[in-house]
């Protein structure tokens, strides 16, 4: 027995060295240093691909390691089978390059039966680098940590970052358990949905913190079988199935259990989403049980009718022609939530009246976007249009982009050859160009509507008519960067009563004259109406030049103007606001 016992020492002790070459198989002296800045290091992917391959063809297993440091990452794809469980062992923070980078996967694992990542790491997505020059209507950008074809996975310790999209993607796999994770990212960051999981069975997600900008947890198409148990979410948008049935192929999802979760600040609790369309998908064998709502805005939403985050898909011009063509009149309905929505246009004649009923926040794309009109409404007799709802035009990515001497940019709801229309209890906001344009029609009346744009915004007029008669414009508050109210050529019997405007450059008649088919204008009556710190109070401006148009008929009565730089202006010399044209040099020669 003694004799043995050296032996056996030995053995011992090969056996851990032949172990620990198997399963330490990532060589950190292999992290490259770069630049000035000694602190940057970056990974080897090729050196970290080997130390992969290594773990994942040994008969026994294998760890790959991330140590303690911080270290760049660029795109990477840790592709199987494997002979064994392989462990990713994530102990320091891995970086994603900066910017918007190609390709949907950050750290991508493919085809891998028994995988377990684990450890106090964090993958960094560096996603406020890339968010800013997302438009929000564009799909969404990397994925951080991306579980394709994975089979019988652990994720479990780790932290993800600022993920320039999804956190967490599962994917056609199975067996996949996820825990004590921490997903963190702004509230206000673009698609950046904690874990999301699609095609996927047998699915484990408990014990987590996740707040972002998207979904905490968002179940798509196709997942079967999944417990999701003891998460805090907030903020966000709650935890969401679907949407589903946007594609013919999109397959069913069941088995869904939700259990002892809170939703904290968020927009949505917890929400089913399917789209109208011709896909045969179900939902169903659903469980939300135990579920916390603190402040969310909706606590619980089935919406049968989703349009993904946007009214530019079908069924909302298909909403108008139906209601348009319906001979009793019809409702269009945006209801509340926040949606994108690109340029559009209404088109009548109707056979009867029609309902426009905004109740949500409907949004512009962002920047300069081509045409003159980003919501017309055209050729109807009898619209309404009314809500609690808003226009927002996110005007401040264009304005920057814009000229000072540049034609007008895209205005926000145009009225066009629209007769006897309401427009009624909506809030314009940031409009590109004009907020709110009526042109070659009548009877319109607009009424307690806000109007609000910052006071150096470019050409943000309120309300602009032409060639429009009979319009009464009441009891609204309008401040912008321009006109409040700007009465243009061809307007015909227009009544603005109890306006409060500012900032702004006050109510204006014209610029009437430049064109010489302008159209006169005529029985203008301004009442009951305050100007607070604006650049003008209120204002007639005409051209000289050879038009015959004419400006008569008008009225201001009971105006209160507090902190007007001009109170009233009558100017028949107008220049379109330069002083390149012959009166201003005329002037500067006296």
């Amino acid at each position: 027995m003694d004799s043995n016992k050296p032996f056996s020492k030995v053995s011992v002790i090969l056996f851990l060295v032949i172990f620990c070459d198997k399963v330490c198989s990532y060589d950190t002296s292999r992290v490259k240093k770069h630049g000035d800045n000694a602190h940057e290091k970056f990974y080897d992917i090729n050196s970290l691909l080997d130390s992969w391959q290594e773990a994942c063809q040994s008969e026994s297993g294998g760890i790959v390691s991330v140590p303690d440091g911080t270290f760049q990452l660029d795109p990477i794809e840790f592709e199987g089978p494997c002979k064994n469980q392989v462990t990713f062992q994530l102990d320091g923070t891995l970086q994603a390059p900066t910017g918007i980078i190609n390709g949907d996967d950050w750290i991508k694992f493919h085809n891998i039966d028994g995988l377990i990542i684990q450890g106090s790491g964090t993958l960094d997505g560096q996603g406020a680098s890339a968010w800013q020059d997302k438009c929000p209507s564009c799909p969404p950008l990397t994925t951080s940590l991306t579980l394709s074809s994975v089979t019988n996975a652990q994720v479990t310790g780790i932290t993800s970052l600022n993920s320039k999209g999804y956190h967490i993607k599962v994917n056609k796999g199975g067996g996949t358990t996820i825990e004590h994770v921490t997903i963190t990212a702004p509230e206000d960051s673009p698609n950046t949905d904690g874990i999301h999981t699609s095609e996927a069975n047998n699915i484990n997600i408990l014990n987590s913190d996740i707040g972002t900008g998207d979904d905490c947890i968002s179940i798509g198409e196709g997942t079967q079988n999944i417990n999701i148990t003891g998460i805090n979410c907030g903020p966000g948008h709650g935890i969401s199935i679907g949407s589903i049935g946007k594609n013919a192929d999109d397959g069913s999802v069941s088995g869904v259990h939700v259990m002892s979760c809170t939703m904290t600040s968020t927009e949505n609790g917890v929400r089913i989403k399917t789209w109208t369309s011709d896909c045969s998908a179900t939902v169903s064998d659903v469980t939300f049980h135990d579920i916390t709502i603190d402040q969310a805005s909706n606590p619980i939403i089935i919406d049968q009718q989703y349009c993904g985050g946007s009214h530019e898909c079908g069924s909302l011009l298909d909403s108008w022609q139906e209601a348009c063509q319906s001979e009793s009149g019809g409702i269009v309905s945006v209801p509340d939530g926040t949606f994108q929505l690109d340029p559009i246009e209404f088109e009548g004649p109707c056979k009867n009246q029609v309902t426009f009923q905004l109740d949500g926040t409907l949004q512009a794309p962002t920047g300069i976007i081509n045409g003159d009109d980003w919501i017309k409404f055209h050729n109807i007799d009898g619209l309404i249009i009314q809500g609690s709802g808003t226009l927002d035009g996110q005007g401040a990515s264009a304005w920057q982009d814009k000229c000072p001497s540049c034609p007008p940019l895209t205005t926000s709801l145009t009225l066009s050859s629209v007769t006897n229309a309401q427009v009624t209890g909506i809030t314009s906001l940031n409009s590109k160009g004009y907020h709110i344009k009526v042109n070659k029609g009548g009877g319109t009346t607009i009424e307690h509507v806000t109007i609000t744009a910052p006071e150096d915004s470019p050409n943000t007029d309120g309300i602009h008519t032409s060639e429009a008669n009979n319009i009464n414009i009441l009891n609204s508050d309008i401040g912008t960067g321009d006109d409040c109210i700007s009465i243009g050529e061809g307007t015909q019997n227009i009544n603005i009563t109890g306006i409060n405007c500012g900032p702004g450059h006050g109510i204006s008649i014209g610029s009437i004259g430049k064109n010489a088919d302008d159209g006169s204008v005529s029985g203008v009556h301004v009442m009951s109406c305050t100007m607070t710190s604006t650049e003008n109070g209120v204002r007639i401006k005409t051209w000289t030049s050879d038009c015959s148009a004419t400006v008569s008929d008008v009225t201001f009565h009971d105006i209160t103007i507090d902190q007007a730089s001009n109170p009233i202006i009558i100017d028949q010399q107008y220049c379109g606001g330069s002083h390149e044209c012959g009166f201003y040099n005329a002037m500067s020669r006296n």
